[in-house]
């Protein structure tokens, strides 16, 4: 089974120089899945199954959706990402484009110099047949280098670090990472911007360039990958509210005379999500790179960074705690998030504005694509130091579970 799955992989690799050939493969391959009634989630767990059953006969199986993991054991959830993270992404972060150690904590890094040279290299590694980096690493992830690397993908645009000057400031942000709030945010800041459409504002242009604020502080907010990735589905491919179609390939999702799965999905939402988790690495799109890969390379710099918040249940606090720190950014952050309504910081609403996806996502997932979303991220729980959610681990031990009784 394993090999049957390397040899897909390399299949899809293959076709993907031929428009028609991947939209022929993954059209085949769809409805395949939907006459014959394939199990997805068996073929691509299969090689998952035995640490899963190692690690149930360890813990016992739980009582309970909700039983918690003893805290000197390992989880299913951690299990899977740090096994996707040594495959995948070790050897871009600790040999191609390793974390940044500086002299002066106070340095950029170096932004261009990550896409251009550091992902272009690793993409040139990796689609070398015979090395050790074309035969380890996945085909999404050789795909993920392809279209993080590419010059005009949108992932290099300057709006990703906004520059304040009182307080000395860079803001990194990121897609459905609360971008457009951010950024009516530093507009209130610097110009007091009251426009009719504030969302589409583009105050970025007119801040000092990135390189000349060496000694600026850094700040990021920080979103659960799954939470963040079932936000840009839904944004991206059931809302599709924007000009510019990101449901990407859309050749093979909202291409009326080329799509597979249009017919087979319009009014199954949660088949549609197990598809787009399945297939979206076809062609990433850049509300779907991971956190750690914007901002010039997050991962090499994070510990760096001087205030570090989360966009989940903690988002109003972390909101309160960055006034806290930097207090001339008061006038911006009550203009926007209007955080004085939500009351004093111990008393804050937790349910943050950018955490609508959280709601979902037991409406969405399932374990099959939970896994998926945790190989394809494990980039960010590992070197962010993101926790996956409980309700994630417990959906793997629950499925882990009844395998095991089969």
């Amino acid at each position: 089974m394993a090999a049957d799955r390397k040899k897909f992989g390399g299949q899809f690799l293959a076709l993907l120089g031929s428009f028609h050939g991947w939209v022929l493969v993954i059209g085949v391959w769809m409805l395949a899945s939907f006459f014959h009634q394939i199990n997805l989630s068996d073929r691509f767990q299969a090689s998952s199954n035995y640490g899963e059953s190692a690690f149930l006969s360890l813990m016992g199986p739980p009582k309970t959706l909700s039983s918690t993991t003893p805290s000197n054991k390992k989880t299913l959830g951690r299990t899977i990402v740090e096994r996707s993270y040594r495959r995948a992404y070790s050897d871009l972060t600790t040999k191609i484009c390793p974390v940044l150690r500086y002299p002066n904590v106070t340095q950029p890094p170096p932004t261009q110099d990550f896409y251009v040279t550091c992902l272009d290299k690793a993409k040139s590694l990796g689609n070398k047949k015979g090395t050790s980096y074309h035969d380890r690493w996945p085909w999404w992830f050789r795909t993920l280098l392809r279209d993080t690397a590419k010059k005009y993908n949108g992932i290099q645009g300057p709006w990703h670090v906004l520059q304040f000057s009182e307080p000395d400031l860079r803001l990194c942000v990121y897609e459905k990472g609360g971008t457009k709030k951010f950024k009516q945010f530093h507009c209130r800041h610097i110009h007091n911007y009251t426009g009719k459409y504030p969302e589409f504002n583009q105050c970025w242009n007119n801040q000092p360039k990135y390189a000349t604020k060496p000694k600026s502080d850094k700040a990021v907010f920080l979103r659960d990958p799954l939470d963040r990735f079932l936000s840009g589905f839904l944004d991206k491919c059931i809302e599709f509210e924007d000009a510019v179609d990101h449901c990407e390939p859309t050749t093979v999702f909202h291409d009326e005379d080329t799509s597979p799965v249009s017919g087979f999905v319009s009014n199954d939402p949660k088949k549609f999500f197990d598809i787009y988790v399945d297939t979206f690495p076809l062609q990433w799109n850049m509300h779907f790179i991971p956190q750690a890969f914007n901002c010039g390379g997050l991962y090499r710099d994070i510990d760096q960074y001087n205030f570090v918040g989360n966009m989940g249940v903690s988002f109003y606090r972390d909101l309160d705690r960055l006034k806290s720190q930097y207090p001339k950014l008061e006038q911006g952050i009550e203009g926007i998030f209007q955080l004085t309504k939500h009351g004093k910081a111990d008393k804050i609403n937790e349910k943050g504005v950018e955490t609508g996806a959280a709601g979902q996502v037991l409406d969405y997932y399932t374990p099959h694509t939970v896994r998926r979303v945790l190989e394809y991220y494990a980039v960010d729980y590992v070197l962010l130091n993101l926790t996956i959610p409980q309700w994630a681990e417990d959906m793997l031990l629950q499925d882990a579970n009844h395998a095991n009784d089969r």
